[in-house]
Parts: C-alpha cells; sequence; structure tokens
C-alpha cells in the first residue's frame, strides 16, 4: 500500500505536465499521482512514469467525479485532491504525513496556501514583461523606445516562472452566511489561533480553500467527502470542512509545509477550466444550505451553529444572523446575482499573521534570480523556539560537518557557498584524515586533456581511491563510463552530478544556485540521499533530473556540444552578413531574440575573438567526439566543426 495518492481533476489544464513534474521532483514519501482527464487530453502531454497513472474520460463528468474517480483508483492510505496548477514544497507529503502521526487520523489537513507565479508574458517587439494573466492582444509598454507612444506589437511569448510566491500565505478561512468562501485573516490574530502555530505548527481552520487538502481514503468514503449531489464544483471547500467538523474531527492547516496555487479569474484563457454559470454555483450554495444550515446531514453530530460558534465572531455573520442559526430560524438573504467563486479569488498580502520559516535556505526569488521586494510585516510573528525553528533562510543554522569538499576551484567554491560548514580539502589546505569523516564527498579536481580526444581523469580516481566517504559525488567532467568503471574497481558508492556553474553574467562563477537544474547520476537509493541534502538549501523551483551515472556523464559533454554548434552558427551568420554589407545584429535579435523558440544565449560575436575557446568546451566536444566514435558512429558533423574551430582561433 503506498502513502499517499495525489487525485487530480483536469479539464483544458495547460500546466498540469508541469503540475505533476512538480509533484515527482518534490516526494520523499511513497506517493503516487492519480490524474483524470476530464474529456481534454494534456497538452503538453504527460511523460510516462510509474507514479503517474493516468484516467481519460470522453465524455465530461465534471470536478467532483473525475475525483471519485481517481481515488476508487487509490489504494493507498490517505488521499489528497490537488488542482492541476500548481508547485510544492520539497519534501511536503512526507511533512504532510508527520503530522497526521501527531493529530491522529480524524482530520482533514491542507498545507499553507501561496500564490504560484506561473508564468509572465513577454512583448518580442519591444521586451516588456508584465504578470500572468489571459493572452494579450495588444503590448503594455506605453513609451515605445522613448517615443511616448504605446507599442503596436501584436506578438507575445509566456516565460515560466513557476515560483510559490512568499507573501501573501494563506492559513485561515470561513464562510460567511449566505454561503460564500472568505479568507478569514482576522483568525490569526486570536490567542487559539497564535497557541496552536507555537505549540506545533497546526492551526484550526474554519474552512477550506479547495484547490488542496488531504484525509485518509477511508475519511473520504466514510463522509461522502465529494457528493457529485453538489454539482460539478462549487463550495468544495465548505461542503469537505462542514462534513469533516460537524462529524467530529478537526480541520487544519499545516504550516510546516506549504503549495502555491495559480488563481485564473481574469477570463479569457485565462479563467476557470470548467464551464461556469451562476445557476451552478447557486445550486452548489442551495445544496450547502439545505444540508448543512438545516441541520440535514445525516452524519453530524454537531450542529452548524457550533461550528460558528467555535471560530465566533465570524467574517460576514452577524449577531441576528448567529443567533437565527442557533433557534434553526436561519433565513438566507436573497441572491439575484451570483458572482465568481470566491475561493477562486487570489489573496492579498496580510501583514498580521504569523508565518514560520520553512526550512529552505533560498528563496524562490533568488533562484530565479530575481530581487525579492521587502515586504517586511510591521507586526511580529510569535517566537518560535530553536527546537523547532528548522533551517533559516541565508546561512544555514545546521552546521553540515558531514559533507566533504575535495578541490577548491570553482566548482569546489560554489558547493562550498551552499555549503559553508562543510570540510575542505585541497592541499596544501587540509588533511585526509579529517576529510574522511565526512558521509558525503564532493570531488571538485581538474580533467585537463590528455589528447584532443580524451580527458584526464588520474585525480579523480586518486582521490576516489583514498576517500572513505560513504557516498562520493564526482563534479568534476568526465569521460562516459568513468563512475561505472571507478565504483566497480575500488567498490565505491559514487553518483555523477555535472557542473553547469559557467563564466557568463546570468550563470556567474561559483554560485550554482542560478542554475534552475539538476543532473543525478547514480542508483536511485544514492541519488536520494544527495536529494535529500540539498532539500536544505534549494527549494521546490529547482529541477531535479535523475539518470544513470552514464547518462549524466554523456548529457555534460552533449550540453557543451550543443553550445559550440551555436557559436559556430552565428559566427558563420556573422562572416556571411559582413559579406553582404548588413548587420549581423538585426538579424540575429529577428531570428534569436524574437522567435519564442530560440534565444539570444551564445549569440554575441566578437570579430577579434572567433570560434569557441574557453577552459572546458573545446576538451568537452573532443571527449564527446571519442565517446561517440567509442559506440561505433563517425561524428563527421562535429569533427568539421571542430575543424573550422581552429581555423577561427589561430
Amino acid at each position: 500500500m503506498r502513502d499517499l495518492s495525489i487525485l487530480i481533476p483536469a479539464r483544458n489544464e495547460m500546466f498540469l505536465a508541469r503540475t505533476i513534474e512538480d509533484i515527482l521532483a518534490n516526494i520523499e514519501a511513497d506517493t503516487e499521482v492519480i490524474a483524470v482527464f476530464d474529456v481534454d487530453w494534456a497538452d503538453p502531454p504527460i511523460p510516462q512514469h510509474e507514479r503517474v497513472h493516468i484516467i481519460y474520460n470522453p465524455k465530461p463528468i465534471g470536478q467532483r467525479a473525475a475525483t471519485n474517480v481517481a481515488c476508487r483508483l487509490s489504494k493507498a492510505k490517505y488521499v489528497m485532491k490537488l488542482d492541476a496548477h500548481c508547485a510544492f514544497d520539497k519534501g511536503f507529503d512526507r511533512k504532510m504525513l508527520e503530522a497526521f502521526k501527531e493529530t491522529g487520523d480524524n482530520v482533514t489537513m491542507a498545507p499553507t496556501m501561496r500564490n504560484l507565479w506561473a508564468f509572465d508574458w513577454k512583448c518580442m517587439k519591444c521586451g516588456k514583461k508584465w504578470y500572468q494573466g489571459p493572452t494579450p492582444t495588444k503590448c503594455q509598454e506605453t513609451n515605445f523606445r522613448g517615443t511616448g507612444e504605446q507599442c503596436d506589437s501584436d506578438k507575445f511569448a509566456r516565460k515560466i516562472m513557476w515560483i510559490g510566491k512568499e507573501k501573501p500565505q494563506s492559513n485561515s478561512y470561513c464562510f460567511d452566511a449566505t454561503p460564500h468562501f472568505q479568507y478569514f485573516n482576522e483568525y490569526t490574530r486570536r490567542p487559539e489561533y497564535i497557541k496552536g502555530f507555537e505549540k506545533n505548527s497546526l492551526t484550526e481552520t474554519m474552512s477550506l480553500q479547495g484547490s488542496c487538502w488531504m484525509l485518509t481514503r477511508d475519511k473520504y468514503w466514510e463522509l461522502n467527502i465529494c457528493d457529485e449531489a453538489f454539482g460539478s464544483w462549487g463550495s468544495q471547500g465548505i461542503e469537505v470542512a462542514c462534513k469533516t467538523w460537524l462529524s467530529g474531527g478537526k480541520v487544519l492547516v499545516n504550516h510546516n509545509t506549504w503549495y502555491a496555487h495559480m488563481f485564473r479569474t481574469q477570463g479569457g484563457d485565462f479563467g476557470f477550466p470548467y464551464p461556469i454559470s451562476s445557476k451552478d454555483q447557486e445550486k452548489a450554495k442551495s445544496f450547502a444550505r439545505n444540508l448543512f444550515f438545516n441541520n440535514s446531514w445525516p452524519q453530524q453530530i454537531h450542529p452548524l451553529s457550533w461550528l460558528v460558534e467555535k471560530f465566533w465572531p465570524v467574517k460576514g455573520w452577524t449577531e441576528e444572523d448567529f443567533t437565527k442559526l442557533k433557534e434553526n430560524k436561519f433565513e438566507f438573504k436573497t441572491s439575484t446575482t451570483t458572482t465568481v467563486n470566491t475561493a477562486e479569488i487570489e489573496p492579498e498580502l496580510v501583514e498580521s499573521e504569523p508565518a514560520k520559516e520553512l526550512p529552505t535556505t533560498i528563496t524562490a526569488l533568488e533562484i530565479a534570480g530575481v530581487q525579492p521586494v521587502n515586504e517586511e510585516s510591521n507586526i511580529k510573528p510569535p517566537e518560535i523556539k530553536p527546537e523547532t525553528d528548522g533551517i533559516k533562510r541565508g546561512r544555514p543554522k545546521k552546521a553540515f560537518k558531514d559533507v566533504t569538499i575535495i578541490g577548491n576551484g570553482w566548482v569546489g567554491k560554489s558547493i562550498h557557498r551552499l555549503f559553508p560548514d562543510a570540510y575542505v580539502y585541497d592541499p596544501p589546505q587540509g588533511g585526509k584524515q579529517r576529510a574522511n569523516q565526512g558521509e558525503i564527498a564532493f570531488i571538485c579536481v581538474p580533467t585537463p586533456s590528455i589528447s584532443e580526444d580524451k580527458l584526464d581523469i588520474s585525480i579523480v580516481e586518486e582521490c576516489v581511491a583514498w576517500c572513505e566517504c560513504p557516498l562520493i559525488i564526482i563534479r568534476s567532467t568526465v569521460n562516459p563510463g568513468t563512475c561505472d568503471y571507478l565504483s566497480q574497481k575500488y567498490n565505491k558508492r559514487i553518483i555523477m552530478q555535472p557542473e553547469y556553474i559557467g563564466e557568463t553574467v546570468q550563470y556567474p562563477p561559483f554560485d550554482e544556485t542560478n542554475t534552475p537544474f539538476i543532473i543525478i547520476g547514480g542508483n536511485p537509493e544514492d541519488r536520494r540521499v544527495l536529494i535529500n541534502l540539498y532539500s536544505k538549501v534549494y527549494n521546490a523551483n529547482v529541477k531535479i533530473r535523475q539518470v544513470t551515472a552514464y547518462e549524466a556523464e554523456v548529457i555534460k559533454l552533449t550540453e557543451n556540444r550543443a553550445i559550440t554548434f551555436k557559436v559556430a552558427q552565428c559566427q558563420e551568420l556573422y562572416d556571411a552578413c559582413e559579406k553582404a554589407g548588413i548587420d549581423y545584429y538585426t538579424i540575429r535579435d529577428a531570428v534569436y531574440g524574437d522567435d519564442p523558440r530560440f534565444n539570444l544565449w551564445w549569440t554575441s560575436v566578437s570579430p577579434d575573438k572567433q570560434g569557441f575557446d574557453s577552459n572546458c568546451i573545446p576538451k568537452d566536444v573532443y571527449a564527446w567526439c571519442a565517446w561517440a566514435e567509442s559506440c561505433g558512429l563517425e561524428p563527421k558533423i562535429t569533427r568539421a566543426l571542430l575543424a573550422k574551430n581552429n581555423e577561427w582561433i589561430r
């Protein structure tokens, strides 16, 4: 039996694949994903994965029914209903399961909710960027190139950000007397809320926002938690919360972890994926009124007035409303119009709510290379005890004395920035006896060319031979097959993790956090050890690709080969433009800058410094050719490119 099934009902969801990818990158428990395509197939498609199951409905059945279909397939102890446009904290599933061990299973729980910054729009003419929304029909630049006129472009591209914004963070919800969903930030100032927060970072909430919640699979069916009589969707947070509270359970928010939800309330192609009508929403509200306000639900042991009184005063309730509810004489206010589901209204920043620091040391904004806006609250949160404080952002609170770094060049220094308390061995600095006390060792030593076609791995092998750390991470670029060879020869556990720190402004030396992806090659159990270590210094928005060690070695060489091809393209284009008497950068910007399928990386050409002649790229491409030839392929195109590069760099 798996620990957790994540149930995702989806219709016309452009970010379903990205959501599943984010889940797989951040789970740390025995968790699976069950996604239901309600008529529409995913675009882009969902890659095959042993933990991902897909159900296709040829005819639409609605969000609640689709969630029920997914739950019927589950055999896990717990289920989590999730919207198809969300991102997650590292280890969110493990942290939720740990909380259930503390609270027991008569609970419905949600993580802290952040807002998901999924993408920006970019004008392909002037470069203006603005926050996510419907597909634009005009550019938002009103001072095009200093003319005071609006840019007239009609070509725009999405720039994917995928960042769980640190503020606001939503942890308290209620519903008014209509009933409408409401954010209940007033409750976060109350003593009972603060007490729960200080005790174990679990706080009670009257209601829920319907995008993410978790309970046992048995409770899901026992409470009929997605009653299709409510309709396709609407009032789901109210239904889930009322059924949990009124049957004797609790509804809690877990501040130890978070998810980020993308809000779509601007209409067009940035609106609700399911058909929305005032009639359907009113049907859901009417059903909720009859079921809960009239105390008609057979499984309740408390009247609704008990729940309102527990959280009193409640936003949107008057004393008169409450009195009539207790007397069972409640009269609903007639509503002539039904507005957009308030559960889908993006929460605003609230400065009074205590916010526990989550265990990351680098924020999502920092990883994306964006300077965060200063939004510090004037109201201090409750003091958090050191033993429950986790690891703060910035320099880790915990000393990572179990990490050894062998080699202190660019790569070694960059790792040292991630783990400032690691032990560095770089003769004459340090000693082998102390270095061998580490649990994980990063080998970051040079691998120069022996000849045009071979990398010298002798220093790497020497380090592997004497290193006694249980797990060795090779960060040096090596010939494909090196890690498997060394692992077998010395009976050592070895992972290959290519480095991409680069020599550019965007990817400066010594700062690995500017690279938004990590390649980890090795055995699955060893990869998990390294991922757990990185969870202390990265957050959920770094993409981790897990492969074999051999694949990781080939990936590194192939990346540098791809760079050389682009440099050569642009060098040849530059020469052609010079012959034709036209401006290279005009042509370059139109091809690589305006077309969203390309980008401007590696397109600068210097007339007096042609070709590619950096510290790493030529030797790695020669090594790639040697590898291809060892596989029986004659890499004629790459060899010709290298020959042309020799002419350029002479």
